[in-house]
């Protein structure tokens, strides 16, 4: 019975969960850092202006002698305006209504704690605790595409212990193992008819999945430094493979008879009736792949008054290929996600005013990972970003130092929507008119 019918909206949600808010791509947080949030993370690691290189790139802790403890958050917000035209069924078949929606989730605050300090004069030790993956989008329930996703909340928690090791003047390596526990909770709408000689039953029902998985990766980086004033760092994060387990319901079951209309298709699912009218909750499993990802960093410190600094991030979303879904043990969905890598460039530079503050700045550009704009879920609704930055630090005395970064990521290019629905699934319904995120950090440093 089970067999017979794919929750692939619900799939294909829960794998962009743990494949990642609305401001990357992938929905891979980039935000481990309020300072370098300023100026687009260009450079970060490798300009030594804070520790969140425990994360982006352990070796760059040879930059920071002593011990050193640093937490901070960056505040999230996403407007995601959707406008089209939808269909439901009528006496006289398919009829057309007008659409509009804001899927934006709950504002959410991005948390990160580094620590760092000396083993011995050529070894560091460091431990991040950061929030690689995150999502919270909600559409309700009635919205006219619920089968593209009606709500997400995701929330992920990293404890990456590291070493960095000084080889020469000139090079420094680092790596570290990362823990991460993945939770998530998603829901769908689906539709469900029958059709016989002289009726046609139809109706919706919902389907949520929440779930967790606790596994582990690793991650390595390398810190040239030609000359003086000039660093360069590429570094790796591994992919993470969560399986994970939690309840997978069914239910809020609401329907319709009439005599259909001529030609129409709809999708034959009897037994989905008997889950979704008796509120149905089974074991459901999923198992997905958090993908691998690459950083070059460089900073170049022109004088005592200016730095400039680029990155350029390469993660391998192509290899989420697919996710399988399972309920009672038994597969369910296979869906293929049709992702492609993306890719992160950006350039900034910092600016000291004087001994107490420094201004700083950044542009960044990000490719989505929807190859085909097809496949483009509500509840996923990715493209192309555009990343402008601005930042400031103030170092109070030897010790203490607040940073401050705010940054607009703007949607840009195709933010189509294509149906999921059965009766016109691959249908243009409307498009994103707005997919952009606010972004507000601040973090504090203080060295013992």
């Amino acid at each position: 019975m089970i067999k017979q019918f794919k929750l692939a909206a619900a799939a294909v949600a829960l794998a962009g969960a743990f494949a990642s808010t609305a401001n990357a791509g992938g929905f891979l947080l980039t935000e481990q850092s309020a300072l370098g949030l300023g100026r687009s993370y260009a450079g970060i690691g490798v300009d030594g202006a804070d520790h969140s290189g425990v994360y982006y790139n352990p070796a760059t802790m040879m930059l920071h002698k002593g011990t050193h403890f640093q937490m901070g958050g960056v505040y999230v917000a996403t407007n995601m305006e959707y406008s089209g035209t939808s269909y439901r069924m009528g006496p006289e078949g398919l009829e057309p209504y007008s659409v509009s929606e804001n899927g934006r989730g709950s504002s959410e605050v991005i948390p990160s704690f580094y620590f760092t300090t000396d083993v011995t004069e050529d070894m560091r030790f460091g431990l991040g605790v950061t929030v690689p993956f995150g999502m919270s989008t909600n559409y309700g329930e009635n919205w006219a595409e619920n089968t593209s996703g009606i709500s997400s909340r995701i929330l992920t928690f990293d404890v990456n212990p590291n070493f960095a090791w000084k080889l020469n003047e000139k090079w420094s390596i680092g790596a570290g193992a990362s823990i991460q526990y993945a939770r998530a909770s998603l829901k769908t709408g689906k539709y469900i008819a029958t059709k016989t000689a002289d009726s046609f039953k139809q109706g919706t029902f919902t389907s949520q999945i929440k779930a967790d998985s606790l596994n582990w990766g690793y991650n390595f980086g390398v810190m040239f430094t030609p000359v003086e004033n000039v660093r360069l760092g590429l570094s790796y994060r591994s992919k993470i493979k969560h399986e994970a387990e939690g309840d997978l319901s069914f239910g809020n079951y609401q329907g319709a008879s009439f005599i259909p209309a001529p030609n129409t298709k709809p999708n034959e699912i009897e037994s989905a009736y008997l889950l979704a009218a008796n509120n149905v909750v089974m074991d459901g499993a999923a198992t997905v792949t958090a993908p691998a990802w690459a950083m070059f960093n460089a900073a170049w410190d022109v004088n005592d008054t200016v730095s400039l600094y680029a990155t350029l991030r390469w993660t391998d979303w192509s290899s989420f290929d697919e996710l399988t879904l399972k309920g009672n043990g038994m597969t369910m969905s296979t869906i293929e996600n049709h992702w492609q890598d993306t890719y992160l460039g950006s350039i900034g530079f910092d600016y000291r005013m004087n001994s107490t503050w420094t201004l700083r700045a950044g542009i960044g550009y990000e490719t989505s990972p929807v190859d085909e704009e097809k496949y483009r879920m509500a509840i996923i609704p990715d493209t192309d970003r555009l990343w402008l930055s601005l930042g400031a630090s103030y170092k109070l005395d030897d010790r203490f130092q607040f940073d401050m970064g705010l940054t607009h990521i703007r949607g840009v290019g195709e933010r189509d929507l294509y149906s999921q629905h059965p009766l016109y699934e691959g249908k243009k319904v409307g498009e994103f008119d707005s997919l952009d995120a606010y972004l507000a950090g601040v973090q504090m440093q203080y060295k013992f």
